[in-house]
């Protein structure tokens, strides 16, 4: 309830600054440490925590394999399948596999998308008004080549060894 000269209307307060960073910067245009620090913990919490909560909760409704089959015969919908069927034909069953898709993901999030994002928008790109698309605080992105002699990368497998 708002009362004239007594209280105060909602137009006259602030609203408290969204803290969150729109998923366009994440994906494509993080600009500042924060950004890549975010990108790095959705990555995270996808693989080590929601893609996980999503396979057991799939397997706790559909005990075996059998009973899950037997319900997508029968026209039932089972929410997850896809994804938990693209899980089970990734799962890595040794070490050589975990190396292998580590290496995957690397070209993916460190060379494939950067070089993907400058086929797109190329550094001599402009907008309607002019400017080059490719300004502060956007930066263009630099695709990292995989160096096995890189003495961080050599590092970073020796500690998982």
């Amino acid at each position: 309830v708002i009362v004239p000269r007594l209280t105060e209307s909602y137009s006259s307060q602030q609203d408290p600054p969204d803290q969150d960073v729109p998923y366009c910067t994440l994906k494509s245009f993080p600009a500042v440490i924060e950004h890549t620090i975010q990108w790095a913990r959705d990555k995270f919490e996808s693989a080590f925590t929601q893609k996980p909560q999503l396979y057991n909760k799939f397997w706790s409704t559909h005990r075996s394999p059998s009973v899950a089959l037997e319900k997508l015969e029968a026209g039932g919908n089972l929410e997850g399948v896809i994804q938990v069927s693209k899980m089970l034909t990734t799962l890595p069953l040794n070490w050589s596999q975990c190396v292998s898709i580590a290496r995957a993901k690397f070209e993916k999030f460190f060379n494939h998308k950067a070089r993907n994002l400058l086929h797109k928008f190329p550094l001599t790109t402009k907008l309607k008004n002019g400017s080059l698309f490719w300004q502060s605080p956007k930066r263009p992105p630099r695709p990292l080549d995989f160096d096995p002699s890189n003495q961080a990368y050599k590092q970073k497998q020796s500690h998982t060894d």
